[in-house]
């Protein structure tokens, strides 16, 4: 009678726990595994649905000294209205870590909104981007990474650099840009990201306490990794 008694209880625990974890999930807490995606800006300034790769954009950044215009034009496909005709920044590159709150965008810009950037004081900005990936699965096109409040998300700017690349005749403006969340007592900001063939997004907590909601977690992230993962990015844009 104590074995079957005992057995009951561990039982019962065991489904406490499980439910707990399964709840966890549901209203985020923990973490979602770090997060890079490598985007392609020809694809970006003129898609091609029928090509599979991933691309994105920047559709507004600006701050309270500089208001970077949206003067990229995009080759629309009129029967794709989820594709924007200009945007501020065409995103050749974007990574997000949850438990270190670390968000880096890199991303071609205009001559002159580079210029712009290079005489402003780039301390905090509010950002609005999105990335799309496309579903093998389901054979269509998703929203993957993107700022999931209305307008975007504002963050404090830890890094930021402009690399001109030059190609022969050719040449761009390439901005790398490290974010960390910014206190914002009026909201709740957060991140949303799909997985292929995943019906339902994750929210991601974009605030400066995801840091402790995350704690467990930080020993296997990719991004605390000896070296910097910013300057990684800075290196091999210069080599591009």
């Amino acid at each position: 009678m104590l074995l079957i008694k005992s057995l009951l209880l561990s039982f019962a625990a065991s489904i406490h726990c499980s439910s707990i974890y399964a709840g966890a999930r549901i209203f985020n807490i923990g973490c979602a595994n770090p997060i890079h995606q490598e985007l392609d800006t020809v694809q970006a300034l003129k898609p091609n649905l029928k090509n599979h790769l991933q691309f994105g954009y920047i559709y507004s950044m600006n701050s309270p000294d500089l208001d970077v215009s949206a003067d990229i034009p995009i080759k629309h496909p009129a029967q794709n209205n989820w594709i924007p005709s200009k945007v501020a920044a065409v995103l050749s590159g974007i990574s997000y870590s949850e438990s270190s709150s670390k968000l880096i965008l890199t991303s071609r810009i205009s001559k002159n909104n580079a210029n712009k950037l290079d005489l402003a004081s780039l301390d905090s900005v509010n950002i609005e981007f999105g990335t799309f990936g496309y579903d093998k699965s389901k054979k269509e096109w998703h929203s993957s990474l993107k700022t999931g409040n209305l307008g975007g998300i504002q963050g404090k700017v830890t890094k930021s650099k402009i690399v001109h690349q030059q190609d022969g005749g050719n040449s761009h403006h390439e901005l790398v840009m490290e974010m960390v969340p910014l206190k914002n007592d009026d909201q709740v900001q957060y991140l949303s990201y799909a997985h292929d063939g995943v019906s339902s997004d994750l929210r991601m907590k974009w605030d400066s306490l995801a840091r402790n909601q995350c704690s467990k977690v930080t020993k296997n992230n990719s991004f605390s990794n000896r070296r910097d993962h910013f300057n990684e990015i800075i290196e091999s844009a210069v080599l591009l």
